[in-house]
């Protein structure tokens, strides 16, 4: 099984368009899974979290939303 990278015969195709599609995405998925977090903290029993636990979970997310925003931010400039 071989992947294709570059098909020259579509233009969206092109690696940096590809890569900020890949971050672009990311950054739905942290978003969405931050929003799943927060409404985990807010539930009585944290949805079978512990809070420590919730907290980590949380900070990583944060982290990697800054992350993927600052390289689609690079990407514009």
């Amino acid at each position: 099984m071989t992947a294709v990278l570059h098909d020259a015969t579509h233009p969206s195709a092109e690696p940096m368009e590809l890569l900020r599609a890949m971050l672009e995405e990311q950054f739905a998925v942290h978003t969405a899974r931050m929003t799943q977090l927060t409404v985990y903290a807010h539930l009585p029993r944290h949805a079978g979290y512990d809070p420590q636990t919730l907290d980590l979970l949380t900070s990583s997310c944060r982290q990697r939303i800054a992350q993927t925003a600052q390289a689609l931010k690079r990407m514009s400039e």
